[in-house]
This record gives C-alpha cells, sequence and structure tokens, in this order.
C-alpha cells in the first residue's frame, strides 16, 4: 500500500546511494515483506521486533549481522547457538529445500510442532539467510498461521497493530511455557523411570502434579501466563520458568493506594509487556508517562475500603513502575470512543518522542529508577480513522534508519522521525515505540541463554 508514501512522507526526492547507506549497516538484510490486503498491521510489528536483536536471536537462533551465505563461512562458526531451545540452523541445500517443502506443505519443519513460534522463526531465518541485502519476502506461511490460532484476524478489516503486538508476544511466551513444562515432565518420568531401575523406592515424596493453565491471550497490557502474584499467594508456572520474552519485555507496575484517613499505604502488583497511555493534544510522550503516574482521588462514591479503618475512606491511588524492562514498548491510546458519534475516532494529537527516554515514574524501592532508554523502532498509522488506514515502520539498524512499507524499504534521515509527532493537518503519526535499555547487555544476555541450553 505504497500509495500513501507520496501523500504522507513528503520526504527528499534526493536519496543516498543504495551501496552507502547499505555499507554502514554492517551485514544486515533489509527486506520487504508481502503485504496479503490488510497485513500491514502485522508487517509493521515484525519489523519492529525483528529489529530488536536479542529478540530476532532468541527466535531464529542465529548470531546477529550473520555473513551473506554464499560468504566462505565454517558452518560450525557460523551456525549460532539454540537460543529458542530449537535445532541450530543450517544453510545446508538439502535444509533449505526441506524447510521450503515442509512450508508448503503446511506442516512441520525439523519434526517440530507449528506454533507461532516456529512460523515467526522459519520468517526470521528466512530473512537472515538471503542473498541479498534487499528485497521482498511474502510471509504467507506466518499469516496463515495467525489466522489460525486467533479468528480476529482472518477478517479482512483493517486490524490494530497494537493487538497484534500483545497477542505476539503472549503467544510466544505461552509456546514458551508450555515448552518448558513439557520438559519438566519429561525429567521426571526419566528420573523415576530411573529409580524404578535400579529398585530405589526410597519413599520420597512424588513431584506435585503442574497444574498450571495456559490460556488464550485476552489482556491488553499483560502477559496471560503471568501474575504479579497468585491469589493465594502460590508461585506461578511463569514465575517458575521465566522465559526470554519475560527478561526482554517484562516490567512490573505497582498500584499504589493510600488512605487519606490512616496514611496507610496499599499495594499491588501486575506484570507488563508494554505500556499504554493516554494522550493530550500538543503533548511529549514524557508528559504522557507523567500523567500515567498521576495522582487520582477516590472520593464520594468511588471511596477506598481501608482493611486498618475497616471502612470506606478518602483515598490516593496513582500507578508506578517498580521493575523496568530491557526492551520498553509503549502504546499511545490515539482510538477513543466518542459518546456523541457512538463510534472510534483518531487522535492525531501531536505528541513529540524523543530519540531518548529517561524513566522517572518509578517506586522508592524499584532498581535503576532512573533507567536511560533508546529509541529503536517507531509503529506508524497513517489514516484518519481507527477502521481504516496503513501501518509502517521506522525502524534503526546501527546508524541508520530505515523506513519499512510492506514490501517498500528506503533509507530516511533522523530529522524525518519529527514528521511523525501528529498533528490535525497531518494523519501519520507515531502510535507504538520500542525502546532498549542503554546499560542492558545484549551480547551478555544472549551469551547466558546459549549457556542455559
Amino acid at each position: 500500500m505504497t500509495q500513501f508514501l507520496p501523500k504522507w512522507m513528503g520526504f527528499s526526492d534526493k536519496k543516498p546511494a543504495q551501496h552507502d547507506w547499505l555499507a554502514s549497516t554492517g551485514n544486515e538484510r533489509h527486506i520487504g515483506l508481502e503485504n496479503f490486503g490488510n497485513t500491514c498491521y502485522a508487517n509493521s510489528v515484525l519489523q519492529a521486533l525483528y529489529h530488536c536483536r536479542p529478540f530476532r536471536e532468541c527466535v531464529s537462533g542465529i548470531p546477529f549481522d550473520t555473513p551473506l551465505p554464499q560468504a566462505e563461512t565454517n558452518p560450525k562458526e557460523s551456525s549460532s547457538y539454540a537460543l529458542n531451545g530449537f535445532p541450530k540452523p543450517s544453510f545446508s541445500r538439502e535444509k533449505k529445500e526441506k524447510q521450503t517443502n515442509g512450508a508448503r506443505a503446511g506442516g512441520d519443519v525439523d519434526g517440530e510442532e507449528e506454533t507461532i513460534l516456529t512460523s515467526l522463526k522459519d520468517l526470521f531465518t528466512n530473512i537472515q539467510t538471503q542473498k541479498k541485502r534487499t528485497g521482498v519476502l511474502a510471509p504467507q506461511k506466518f499469516v496463515d498461521r495467525l489466522k489460525k490460532e486467533n479468528e480476529l484476524f482472518r477478517s479482512n478489516m483493517h486490524q490494530d497493530a497494537h493487538e497484534f503486538l500483545n497477542y505476539l508476544l503472549n503467544g510466544v511466551g505461552e509456546v514458551l511455557l508450555r515448552n518448558q513444562l513439557e520438559m519438566d515432565r519429561r525429567k521426571d518420568q526419566s528420573s523415576h523411570s530411573e529409580e524404578s531401575q535400579i529398585g530405589i523406592n526410597g519413599g520420597k515424596p512424588t513431584p506435585p502434579a503442574i497444574s498450571d493453565s495456559v490460556s488464550p491471550s485476552t489482556g491488553a497490557n499483560t502477559i496471560t501466563v503471568t501474575s504479579a502474584a497468585g491469589s493465594n499467594g502460590v508461585e506461578t508456572a511463569s514465575e517458575r520458568h521465566p522465559s526470554w520474552i519475560h527478561e526482554l519485555f517484562e516490567g512490573r507496575l505497582t498500584n499504589e493506594t493510600k488512605c487519606l484517613t490512616c496514611e496507610n499505604v496499599t499495594s499491588k502488583d501486575e506484570p507488563f509487556l508494554d505500556l499504554s497511555v493516554d494522550i493530550d493534544q500538543h503533548s511529549s510522550l514524557t508528559a504522557c508517562l507523567r500523567n500515567f503516574s498521576s495522582s487520582e482521588m477516590l472520593c464520594s462514591k468511588n471511596k477506598f475500603f481501608c482493611d486498618v479503618c475497616s471502612s470506606l475512606q478518602e483515598a490516593e491511588k496513582r500507578m508506578k513502575i517498580r521493575k523496568l524492562p530491557n526492551i520498553l514498548a509503549i502504546h499511545l491510546k490515539r482510538f477513543k470512543y466518542q459518546e456523541r458519534l457512538q463510534r472510534y475516532i483518531k487522535l492525531t494529537y501531536r505528541v513529540v518522542f524523543p530519540l531518548e527516554l529517561r524513566m522517572f515514574n518509578t517506586t522508592d524501592d524499584a532498581e535503576n529508577p532512573d533507567r536511560l532508554y533508546e529509541l529503536f523502532a517507531v509503529v506508524i498509522h497513517i489514516g484518519t480513522g481507527p477502521y481504516h488506514g496503513h501501518y509502517v515502520t521506522l525502524a534503526k539498524s546501527y546508524d541508520q534508519w530505515i523506513l519499512f512499507d510492506d514490501d517498500s524499504v528506503e533509507p530516511v534521515d533522523e530529522a524525518d522521525l519529527q514528521r511523525y509527532f501528529g498533528d490535525l493537518n497531518q494523519a501519520g503519526c507515531g502510535y507504538i515505540f520500542f525502546y532498549r535499555a542503554k546499560d542492558f547487555d545484549a551480547s551478555g544476555f544472549l551469551q547466558t541463554k546459549a549457556k542455559s541450553k
């Protein structure tokens, strides 16, 4: 849907030569994704996540900045850690034919159960092993899997990129949790089998059955396989087995309520994979985050029941961040229900987003409370309403910003990002922002994941 570009982008016709901007991005591939009618919502988020190095490597198991396949490399040196728990990839012709045939048949690859994660792995692997630095791929298998797993994405209507992001992160997290629980079950079976063979029956207690259920993703801002704490204080399965999804994206919010009579403070924690924040006209992302943690008075009919006072009391409520994630995803609530019109409208308010973001709305006991983040991708919504429009992504590769508009890939200047702050005269505006903590050691994280496999 590149017809939006001339109208909304307005970039200079003077573009750098392809070899010039490609030279500044190492061995990275910059591959466009075909749009199957209404799949720009998925393409935009996939490009943003692909340019999140630790996420990409954990999914595909292929090292960042992999040399071109035709180069003379040692297969043992160019293969990667199986960070995702899958077999290490091989770039042989037989392997590629097997992957292709398996994908065409709609069956499993390498005997793996087909899931949203295996489909994502196949797509990312395909991108990273392309011989050419630029080109176009058709993510047909991934889209087919997505529609099979979630009926929300089966229609030809305009879909929401934030809903897709939330579903994808939750879906990957659920697959990882199921895999880990299955591994634990097999280890228990193997252990019991060995004990039976050697005649050991020493009265050891049988490990408790794992009863944790993995439900479909429904939460707007939290991962459904995770909870801050069980209602009875029992540790959940995802807390016993935190996946790399949790380690990358998960933060923790604290809902603090202070009784204005006895000043007792009650707090409740909940995890999040992204922050959804309200927006105001002529504002900034920093101001939106400040409002997110602003105080709210609970009075009149909304009084708070204080356990200390044993009665309803006026109280002050506010949301703070107890744990900051390594990868911070922020979603602006640009679609609002208008009572007068009886429908949702798009808020095209100007919201300035910084290249560097320092978090401040944290609890007093938060670790590294003023953590500094660096922007590496922005999903942009182009259009005047929630039921129609187009999504594109601006992603940073090394020091070069690149525009991904489905199958179109173009380099852009950093200064061009301000075109997407949004205003009443321009409907293209930032919708989802991806920030990486500057103190996050991605290489160390990946090495740790590799050693744990």
